[in-house]
């Protein structure tokens, strides 16, 4: 069966987004690759479109600023024809000992892996609850299942994250 719709991958340029994105390209969906790195996210896509025939695009996502995630979903949802899914594949971690040594370094790792994330399923949830269709992917890291001293405030964020998105399956899963 192939899919009819279109899907955002934010975080596109990790490998685990790149290797989705493929596979729902095999699968018949558009793509709208979003990331910081333009230029690697236009590779990604002519590879993309090469290798799977798919209509792909691409488009500026900066999850280090907080403010412009709902405009972000908003011109996704207004811009992109069947918006049908989401995958977020975001994630930062910086040295935890320079954190230890200056914690400020600790808030970038907080805000993009779970705040900024939060922000952008919170509004897709919304948008797709109201749409009565579509579906969210949303990866995390094993890095939140047990604290660690090499990266644990980076696992915390993660750890978060995991949570909120099990909440989300949860309210979800009631309006189909």
């Amino acid at each position: 069966m192939v899919a009819e719709g279109a899907v955002v991958v934010v975080g596109a340029t990790s490998p685990i987004a790149r290797a989705l994105a493929l596979e729902l390209g095999h699968e018949g969906y558009a793509i709208s690759l979003a990331g910081r790195d333009i230029a690697e996210l236009q590779r990604v896509a002519a590879d993309l479109k090469l290798r799977t025939g798919a209509e792909v695009s691409v488009r500026e996502f900066d999850a280090a600023n907080l403010d412009s995630i709902p405009m972000f979903w908003e011109d996704c949802c207004s811009q992109i024809l069947d918006l049908k899914g989401l995958v977020v594949a975001v994630g930062t971690m910086t040295d935890q000992q320079a954190q230890n040594e200056d914690p400020d370094l600790s808030l970038p790792v907080m805000q993009v892996n779970y705040t900024a994330m939060g922000v952008l399923l919170m509004n897709a949830a919304m948008h797709f609850e109201e749409q009565k269709q579509g579906w969210i992917i949303g990866i995390s890291s094993v890095a939140g299942d047990r604290g660690r001293a090499s990266n644990y405030v980076y696992g915390s964020a993660k750890a978060g994250l995991t949570q909120l998105l099990s909440g989300l399956r949860a309210r979800l899963s009631r309006s189909g």
